[in-house]
């Protein structure tokens, strides 16, 4: 969350809002709300439609730049030293670069959970450090640093830990889907509202009487039943291949992305 508020806080008055109301992608305040991360599935999102815009953008203007080259028989560049050329002389080209690039740092930093990899932690968060300097992250510029200095040195302190890690083991796998991995602390929290749902636990601290009475203890099948069968479902689940195929939050984005690139 405090990643996506630093790019809240960089998009800040630069029109994105307006462009995503303008392509009728949200609402006017639900748009205002990405910038303070009011809801975190809903910004994360948003910021992956525009990152897909971006890209196009940027891959429209350097193939306009390919065929104007080409009827003109000039030297043409490759596309990163076209991107760097169009850094220095164009100051919005400069901006919307640096918005795809933290963009992508972002959600690189989504992904290394989704993948239990930490090296890619590592990398994603020592980038997103110097944001938080630059943006004013007191807290965050602080303690970053130094959490990234034990990680560093995790392979010497603590060898045992440090393999665990690269082995993935700061995550939960709830399922056998690939890019399905979760924080533990994301996983207690789902854990705790499937006890504490409506049928289980709240049914016992709520009613005294039920929860004195061992004969409605003892009835009351409820959560055990709940329990078995969700690890039931767990042992049922199957690997599959989404890599070619498109889910229905895929073409959601996809066709935002086309409407934000028309506005």
């Amino acid at each position: 969350m405090a990643a996506l508020k630093t790019l809240g806080d960089w998009l800040q008055g630069s029109g994105w809002v307006q462009a995503l109301v303008q392509a009728e992608i949200a609402s006017a305040g639900t748009a205002d709300s990405f910038l303070r991360t009011s809801h975190v599935s809903r910004t994360r999102r948003a910021h992956q439609v525009t990152t897909a815009a971006l890209f196009t953008l940027q891959q429209n203007a350097y193939n306009h730049y390919h065929d104007q080259l080409d009827n003109a028989h000039d030297e043409q560049l490759k596309f990163d030293d076209w991107c760097k050329q169009q850094v220095i002389t164009c100051p919005q080209f400069n901006y919307w670069a640096t918005v795809l690039q933290l963009e992508l740092t972002v959600l690189v930093y989504v992904r290394f959970l989704r993948q239990a990899s930490f090296q890619m932690y590592m990398d994603a968060l020592t980038e997103l450090a110097t944001w938080f300097h630059a943006m004013d992250h007191t807290n965050y510029a602080r303690r970053i640093p130094v959490h990234l200095q034990d990680m560093a040195s995790l392979a010497t302190t603590q060898p045992d830990i440090a393999r665990e890690f690269q082995a993935g083991n700061f995550t939960i796998q709830k399922t056998c889907r690939k890019f399905s991995a979760i924080p533990i602390d994301q996983a207690h929290e789902q854990n705790n509202a499937a006890i504490k749902g409506d049928g289980c636990a709240v049914d016992l601290t709520d009613n005294p009487w039920q929860a004195r009475s061992d004969d409605g203890c003892l009835q009351d099948q409820r959560l055990p039943d709940s329990l078995k069968s969700f690890r039931m479902n767990l042992s049922l689940g199957t690997n599959h291949q989404t890599y070619g195929t498109m889910t229905s939050q895929q073409v959601c984005r996809q066709r935002s992305s086309k409407m934000l690139n028309r506005w």
